[in-house]
């Protein structure tokens, strides 16, 4: 059983067997790896290399404005305090 895990611009194999149906799970293993890093050399050979990740484009609004950012208010000569646990003193 081979199981490949994605995440943030890394992959991950798993690979797991029975001794009785796979014998030697290190050469497979190696196999595994040898195939792989040819993928990655043709790759390479054809493609660039991503240096950045994409940035996301803006979702407009139904009416085809852009979102604004929510303002944030502050109350104007109101000084703002900390709350603390019952029980205990603020410091």
């Amino acid at each position: 059983m081979i199981g490949v895990l994605s995440y943030n611009g890394t992959i991950s194999f798993g690979i797991s067997c029975d001794p009785a149906i796979m014998e030697d799970l290190g050469e497979f293993r190696a196999a595994l790896e040898t195939s792989f890093n040819a993928l990655v050399k043709s790759v390479a050979k054809h493609h660039k290399p991503v240096t950045e990740k994409p940035k996301l484009a803006a979702v407009p609004r139904s009416d085809g404005r852009p979102k604004k950012k929510a303002a944030v208010k502050k109350a104007a000569g109101k000084a703002t305090s900390r709350k603390t646990a019952p029980g205990k003193k603020a410091g």
